[in-house]
């Protein structure tokens, strides 16, 4: 099974590690097994893991969403950036080995419910991603 997928679309790129960095564990970091996402798109650039990372296991495949901006303005509730994934599951790769895999992203922009006015609380964005799925040497 895949411990690292590199993607890439228009403008942004992804680091998905399902099983986390490894050790040693930094201050302030994920634990040495929690999922962790780098993601890195029109100068936002974060790790994502905890609370702000959901993972679903389904027959298409994962689905990963992450919160990646949040907004504020000194207001609960008023919005935020998050950007959702599904890639394939991969099995039976060797270590040090990579296969090429197609995924699909969206980038939803949250409006918030503290904005009082009808409509929809989404807006959309979908991102074709290209790139690896790999079974590397985790970190000691």
């Amino acid at each position: 099974m895949a411990n690292y997928y590199d993607l890439r679309g228009p403008s942004t790129r992804l680091g998905w590690w399902p099983n986390g960095f490894g050790g040693p564990v930094q201050e302030g970091g994920p634990s040495a097994n929690t999922p962790v996402l780098e993601y890195s798109s029109g100068g936002t650039d974060v790790k994502v893991h905890g609370t702000d990372l959901t993972v679903s296991h389904s027959p298409a495949g994962t689905f990963i969403t992450a919160i990646v901006k949040k907004l504020t303005h000194g207001l609960v509730g008023t919005g935020a950036t998050s950007f959702s994934f599904l890639v394939p599951d991969v099995q039976q790769l060797d270590p040090g080995q990579c296969v090429s895999i197609h995924a699909v992203g969206i980038l939803a922009v949250h409006r918030g419910s503290g904005i009082h006015a009808s409509g929809q609380l989404q807006t959309y964005t979908d991102v074709s991603l290209a790139g690896t799925a790999a079974t590397i040497k985790m970190r000691d």
